[in-house]
């Protein structure tokens, strides 16, 4: 919210000049103090001569770039931006300030940047909230951090609902793919929702994407990329001996081919399970998993942290240094042209909205994926985890009922704990080591032993050829099968975590069924499951204003994975409109291949179209990493905002092939 300078009372801080003053002067040298402590952890503390002080300027230095000279981008320790751009995370961290705000930072990845193989709270998002969180707190701001990549995929499943799935009340995005998404189709995707489907305009850091470049100078988006040559900046590792003369935060990093070994054996310091006296975990107790090659260790992950929390401190330098020296001679309040955000975000979000495709790097989604979702912003629910405001973001909030009051639901899975793990000295570095959290936050350690739980959430509401989405219609045999469409009773929950599982530092997920309670990360795929015994899956949609409704399916399940119709022998299981109880057969056999004469239907309020089982899933197109989305309805002459009911079913068979639906979006 912006307020305008003379609507403050005056008994506000804002206009208190003595106030003001003292709390910019302790805000310099506190980041002051902060920066040090990431340099002095690096071996670059002070004292230094005053040519090792310039030398080490470079090690963070974020390098500005000039787009509009179509060069290649030019990387500093840190990475690049523009000027323009980091006056933008200048004036959003201005506005925070000023208001006391929220500033939120998301990450959308894949696994490496999920942190896998380490604890959640080693992945160096989370390592980037312990460092900046009382530096923002201490600056009147609330940072809220959010890891949201997932293991095994890209970003475009979640991109194409950002506001939902991402959170709406982003400054600060991040994307972290490249393993996964090798194309700058996903990047601009990525970024075009995150200032379409939210309220915020987001700053965007992706790497050397060239569609960041495109944006930024077509629509005036603000963009960047970390890590630059910061590896450039770390000692090399040669022996036991001349490891103990380099920082512990910069130890075995870099190896050499004599000592690789040594950088692999103390590549992650991570544990399973810490015991306490409240709780036995019905498990034994394994290792982490996913410590393979490709996984970045602890120390990647703090370095990265790092260099986010400099570009931070730079931006907080240069903001506190602008309201201190304008309001020498303006005066207080700050006056609104240096941390208005309205107008600014506004000028973002109209011009994504009308660039179109023309130029961009839409291209190779063509055919696969419709190009109103580069320019509209698109809504979206679903069981996937982590996600912003798991409880008000599920599928199941779309799902009618059945007539007796069924909707697919967790059961008895629970967490087999509630509250925060007991202190874990793996997020910490060893006794004798330098704590940055310490310094940053007047403590020399960080005694996690009980947290306030944080959970201030905000609601906002195949091998054959597949189709293009037009030549998909031909193959359309629409007629009414019948009068209506009742719910079905066998769609099932696939896949659930308990818990809070929004991606934030102080989530708490998981922890069922699991040999790694401590482990901490909320990845899941998860989604609403059936197959030809499970009737009709029902959603109502509100507030289709677009014409536009997608879904996303995974056909490749396997036969026994709905246990909600393990024996089964008929569609419902014969239920009628009360569940009686279910006749439980034995376990079937492999089932045989889908029959020819298998029928998919769906349903758009009421209207059913019936395919082949083969021309289904030619209609379904693959957008990204294990994603394939079928379009129900695109219809840009829409010109209403209402509900539209969808269904899908599968008919003339047996319980295979089984399916789960795990996104839907719409616009």
């Amino acid at each position: 919210r912006d307020i305008k300078e003379n609507d403050f009372p005056d008994s506000a801080w804002q206009v208190d000049a003595v106030y003001v003053n003292h709390f910019l002067n302790y805000a310099g040298e506190l980041l002051g103090r902060a920066k040090e402590a990431i340099y002095t952890e690096y071996g670059k503390g002070k004292p230094l001569s005053d040519e090792d002080l310039f030398a080490r300027t470079k090690m963070f230095h974020i390098e500005f770039n000039d787009l509009s000279k179509k060069q290649p981008l030019r990387n500093g320790g840190a990475g690049w931006t523009t000027e323009r751009s980091f006056n933008g995370l200048v004036r959003r961290l201005l506005h925070a300030m000023m208001t006391n705000d929220k500033f939120t930072v998301v990450l959308g990845g894949h696994s490496a940047a999920a942190g896998h193989g380490n604890h959640f709270k080693q992945s160096y998002m989370m390592q980037f909230h312990r460092v900046m969180e009382p530096i923002f707190a201490r600056l009147g701001m609330k940072l809220i951090s959010v890891n949201a990549a997932q293991g095994g995929l890209g970003t475009t499943q979640s991109s194409l609902g950002s506001g939902s799935i991402y959170g709406p009340d982003i400054d600060v995005i991040f994307w972290d793919s490249a393993m996964t998404e090798r194309d700058d189709k996903a990047v601009e995707l990525f970024a075009r929702q995150a200032i379409l489907g939210g309220n915020r305009s987001p700053m965007i850091f992706a790497g050397q994407a060239k569609s960041l470049v495109y944006l930024h100078e077509n629509a005036d988006v603000d963009v960047g990329g970390i890590n630059g040559h910061i590896m450039d900046f770390i000692p090399e590792t040669k022996d036991p001996e001349q490891a103990e003369t380099i920082p512990w935060a910069a130890r075995f990093m870099k190896c050499n081919r004599d000592s690789e070994g040594l950088c692999s054996a103390n590549k992650f310091r991570a544990r399973c399970w810490i015991e306490r006296p409240d709780v036995t975990p019905k498990e034994k107790q394994g290792k982490i998993p996913s410590q393979v090659k490709w996984h970045p260790g602890f120390r990647i992950h703090q370095l990265t942290s790092r260099v986010m929390s400099m570009v931070f401190l730079e931006a907080l330098e240069e903001a506190v240094g602008i309201w201190s020296q304008i309001t020498i001679n303006a005066g207080h309040p700050l006056p609104d042209e240096h941390w208005h955000m309205g107008p600014y975000i506004q000028n973002i979000w109209d011009k994504v909205a009308n660039l179109g495709v023309e130029g961009s790097y839409y291209a190779p989604f063509k055919g696969s994926l419709t190009p109103r979702a580069f320019s509209i912003p698109i809504q979206a629910r679903t069981e996937f985890l982590p996600r912003h405001d798991p409880e008000h973001t599920s599928l199941r909030t779309l799902i009618k009922p059945a007539k007796n009051g069924y909707i697919p639901n967790p059961g008895d899975i629970k967490m087999e704990y509630e509250g925060p793990d007991v202190y874990n000295p793996d997020l910490d570095p060893p006794e004798g080591a330098l704590n940055v959290l310490g310094i940053v936050s007047n403590r020399r350690s960080l005694q996690e032993d009980f947290y306030e739980l944080y959970n201030d959430q905000q609601v906002k509401t195949p091998p054959h050829r597949r189709l293009s989405i037009n030549e998909s219609s031909s193959l359309l045999r629409k007629r009414e099968l019948e009068s209506n469409i009742e719910p079905g009773y066998g769609w099932a929950l696939h896949d659930f975590n308990p818990g809070t599982c929004d991606g934030t530092y102080y989530q708490t997920c998981g922890r069922y069924k699991s040999n790694c309670l401590l482990y901490g990360h909320a990845d899941k795929r998860g989604g609403i499951i059936g197959d030809c015994f499970s009737g009709w899956l029902v959603m109502e949609i509100p507030d289709v204003a677009r014409g536009l409704i997608i879904i996303k399916i995974e056909t490749w399940h396997h036969f026994d994975e709905n246990k909600r119709t393990n024996g089964w022998t008929e569609v419902n299981n014969g239920w009628n409109e009360v569940e009686t109880g279910g006749r439980r057969k034995l376990k079937r056999g492999p089932p045989p291949p889908p029959p020819p004469e298998m029928i998919m239907d769906y349903a758009v309020d009421g209207k059913i179209t019936s395919l082949s089982w083969k021309d289904f899933n030619r209609m379904g197109h693959e957008i990204g990493a294990n994603s394939v989305v079928w379009h129900l309805l695109d219809d840009p002459e829409w010109k209403e905002t209402r509900p539209v009911e969808i269904a899908i079913r599968m008919r003339n068979c047996t319980n295979a092939p089984t399916m789960k639906v795990t996104h839907v979006y719409w616009s």
